[in-house]
């Protein structure tokens, strides 16, 4: 959670005057604890026209190589057609080590 954000939500239940001065303080302490919660890392999705800047080709040279099997498509929720490539896929491809299957 940003800091800005739990300040926000301090502000607010310190105006609140309908809670305690211990519900005030339980509150803030588990707002504390959950930003001390390490988050799991979030592979970005990256479209073919990003992914194709990233390797200084074109759009249709990436959406063969994702037909060749060299980069695997990630379909995109909600969305038929729509795809695009994790951002991890194409880091280890640039160092040279493959794409995971």
């Amino acid at each position: 959670m940003h800091a800005t954000t739990k300040t926000a939500i301090a502000a607010i239940v310190a105006a609140d005057d309908s809670l305690t001065g211990d519900e005030r303080r339980a509150i803030v302490a588990r707002l504390n604890e959950s930003a001390d919660k390490p988050r799991l890392p979030v592979d970005r999705i990256l479209s073919i026209p990003d992914t194709a800047g990233l390797f200084n080709r074109s759009s249709r040279t990436v959406k063969a190589w994702a037909q060749a099997g060299i980069l695997q498509r990630v379909i995109l929720p909600g969305r038929k057609r729509a795809c695009g490539f994790r951002q991890s896929d194409i880091e280890r491809l640039i160092a040279g080590k493959g794409v995971s299957a």
